[in-house]
């Protein structure tokens, strides 16, 4: 009997009409928005075959040949299972696009920042000139190109009224005298017009405001307008701060030539999410040669702290006793590194993107004194007030027609060209993009581009030549599904660490460079990365001879364990015994250790649950105004193995804890935890460090808790605690009475 052919071809037509569906969606759908994304799922879907292929060592799928492919970083990693395999610590290779992580990668949602309408007036890109686009005038109801006109204004932080910034010491002094005092802007009277016949206009004032109407209408208002910042030539100055540096002792010889550094961030991005959303910024990394340092490890929990340990090189306890005693004390005396290389006759630059939760003003009070030569927080400010739009959770992802990550991008860009003027002084600058990174794992996608295009445009003008780049994050994301997977914990603590140097750089110290190289597969930190910068400032200790005689002191106080400093330039090479007790990272926060999975109703760990929450309410015993917390469910626990202090740095010291808890002493295990707290469902995460006292005399077995760490909260907390103003405190607190909109 043959076929049923109705029967068959009828199927067929069902399988068919899925596709015709398809089709006819695409039909209606606005083209640009589907070749957005189409583009967007190719290229995540290119970026996991490259992932793939660079555990696996096979070629990618794809037509790109040999000779102009570049290796992928993965492979050696992917090969041996770690991206730190070292007696002190091994830290696991992370896939990018695990199976446990792939589902909550997806291309982002297309922003459109033009959707209001088109640039009128734009920067040159490379001089400080601004140009008006007469052909787009039609776009806003301006028939006659002719009659468009617009005009700039100057603006400006103005000099403080408080001209000291000095800490008291009193823990309860609030400082309402510094308050809005780094927000403060000044505007010039005048507006300087376009000239008639003509649609340039250069620009010698750092900051301006563009208004523009159509001429004989003015009386139906201002039709547009935009704010531009540019970095015109500046005195070296020290901008008066003489008389309070004495702490600045840095003194190099003038014969050691000196190297501009720029450090460029993107908040929250770990290395692995930087592999699996940013593909054309880590091809563009590959092809100026940075160095990737695989295992960087954070030392806290958020920015704050870990810049912190970038700049100063402190801890945020140390950073009080020094120069902070209050939340609300301005920085202004704190030994950030552009002091020293401004002292050093560097010009300075400090730049973010998002103001309103600056890394010194959120809850915070800033600087009274403009803290560098190029400060640009007014234009960061005036641009998001006037122009801020296409708001995602905390972030505003545009200003006026382009990404406020551009606006940054754009102003380190004119900043880093400084340095190629005959003459110039050396730069340090730090632009901290966090706008199209912070709040989404997947928003990154949207910075690609831009970040890509910065590195790439710096390398075309010779910028890399005279410059060293460091591109970093502070942390993985913090919060989302992600975040409640194991390998979303340890991203969070992994965030990347790219650094290029100039090839001169490389040429003349190269025993310091192949020890920055042998480091990328070592443990380092932010306070590693202060030490480095530092080296920086003077170049002459990465002479061949200044780098053995460091290197010899250092493997010296290696023997000694408690001599061995936190910080190691990573252009000496950390000891292979180095552990995160010895690089000042808290359990909580190490990624050196293998775990394991225990049962949700292990007893030890509800208990240490249990104790987290206890340990959260006492912290907020202050705050009447937070309700108490109690454990609602315990959602994920681990124990971990692996750590020297547990007996994991070799089988003698685990018979020695074998032996110690026979003799009746404390048997010690962490465990990692992720818990559910209400009211509120904040979801918390903690070490508990569990020391169980051996069964003797007594059949019953005690345990001391207590936390090898601070207490992380994973998920947003919105508005719930907008009865404290304690930045800490925000994480933990549930206002009495919240209830959501």
């Amino acid at each position: 009997m043959g076929p049923p052919w109705g029967s068959l071809l009828g199927r067929r037509w069902l399988l068919l009409l899925p596709v015709l569906a398809l089709l006819l969606l695409l039909c209606c759908l606005d083209p640009r928005a589907v070749r957005g994304r189409l583009g967007l799922r190719l290229g995540l879907r290119a970026n996991l075959e490259e992932l793939t292929a660079s555990r696996t060592g096979a070629a990618p799928a794809s037509k790109t040949t040999a000779s102009t492919r570049t290796e992928p970083t993965a492979a050696p990693e992917a090969s041996s299972g770690f991206l730190v395999d070292t007696p002190g610590c091994r830290i696991p290779f992370l896939a990018p696009l695990d199976e446990a992580v792939r589902q909550f990668v997806f291309p982002a949602k297309r922003v459109d920042c033009e959707d209001a309408g088109p640039a009128l007036v734009e920067a040159d890109p490379r001089r400080n000139v601004l140009r008006l686009r007469r052909d787009r005038a039609p776009h806003y109801n301006i028939s006659d190109p002719a009659r468009l006109t617009c005009c700039t204004g100057a603006f400006w932080r103005p000099e403080p009224h408080v001209h000291r910034a000095a800490p008291t010491g009193a823990q309860d002094e609030d400082h309402a005298e510094f308050r809005g005092v780094d927000d403060a802007i000044e505007f010039a009277d005048n507006c300087t017009e376009f000239p008639v016949d003509g649609d340039e206009l250069a620009v010698s004032d750092e900051f301006v405001r563009v208004e523009c109407y159509e001429r004989g209408m003015e009386s139906d208002g201002i039709l547009y307008h935009d704010v531009f910042g540019f970095t015109p030539p500046k005195a070296a100055a020290r901008l008066g701060r003489a008389e309070q540096d004495n702490d600045v002792e840095d003194v190099v010889d003038p014969d050691t030539p000196k190297v501009s550094v720029l450090v460029v961030g993107a908040d929250s991005v770990s290395r692995s999410n930087l592999l699996r959303q940013m593909p054309r910024t880590v091809k563009a990394l590959r092809e100026i040669g940075a160095i990737d340092m695989l295992g960087y490890n954070k030392v806290e929990d958020n920015t704050f702290p870990n810049l912190v340990a970038v700049l100063a090189g402190m801890s945020v306890p140390e950073l009080r006793n020094r120069c902070w005693p209050t939340a609300y004390t301005p920085f202004d005396d704190c030994p950030f590194l552009w002091k020293r290389f401004e002292a050093l006759g560097y010009r300075t630059a400090y730049a973010e993107d998002e103001p309103w939760m600056g890394i010194f003003n959120y809850i915070k009070n800033g600087f009274v004194r403009q803290p560098v030569h190029y400060y640009m927080r007014p234009y960061a400010r005036l641009l998001l007030k006037e122009l801020g739009s296409h708001q995602e959770f905390n972030c505003h992802l545009c200003t006026g027609p382009r990404f406020q990550l551009q606006a940054l991008l754009d102003y380190a860009a004119r900043f880093a060209r400084l340095a190629l003027a005959p003459l110039a002084e050396p730069l340090f600058g730090l632009f901290w993009g966090v706008s199209l990174t912070h709040d989404q794992l997947n928003t990154p996608q949207l910075a690609d581009p831009l970040y890509a295009s910065w590195l790439r445009t710096a390398m075309a003008d010779g910028v890399l030549d005279k410059s060293v780049v460091v591109f970093l994050s502070d942390h993985g994301i913090r919060w989302g599904d992600i975040r409640e997977t194991y390998q979303g914990r340890l991203e969070e603590r992994l965030p990347f660490l790219m650094i290029s140097l100039p090839r001169w750089l490389r040429e003349r110290y190269p025993s310091a460079v192949a020890n920055l190289r042998r480091n990328s597969r070592r443990l380092v930190t932010p306070y590693d990365l202060h030490a480095t910068l530092e080296d920086l400032m003077d170049l002459s200790r990465l002479e061949q001879r200044a780098v053995k005689e460091r290197a010899e002191m250092l493997s010296r106080l290696d023997h000694d364990k408690k001599s061995l400093p936190r910080a190691v330039s990573m252009f000496l090479v950390a000891p292979e015994t180095r552990t995160c007790e010895d690089a000042g990272i808290e359990p909580h926060w190490c990624t050196c250790y293998s775990s394991t999975p225990v049962p949700s109703n292990h007893s030890l760990a509800r208990k240490a649950a249990a104790f987290v929450v206890r340990r959260v309410n006492t912290m907020l015993a202050g705050y009447r105004q937070c309700a108490k917390l109690v454990l609602d469910v315990l959602l994920d626990a681990r124990r971990q193995q692996g750590r020297p202090e547990l007996g994991g740095e070799s089988s003698s010291a685990a018979r020695e804890r074998v032996f110690s808890t026979a003799r009746g002493l404390a048997k010690v295990t962490d465990y990692s935890l992720l818990l559910r707290a209400k009211p509120g469902g904040a979801l918390f995460e903690a070490t508990v460090r569990v020391r169980s006292k051996a069964k003797g005399r007594d059949s019953r077995q005690r345990e001391q808790l207590s936390l090898a760490g601070t207490v992380s909260r994973v998920n947003r907390y919105g508005s719930q605690s907008s009865c404290v103003a304690d930045y800490h405190m925000k994480l933990y607190c549930f206002c009495k009475g919240f209830t959501e909109k």
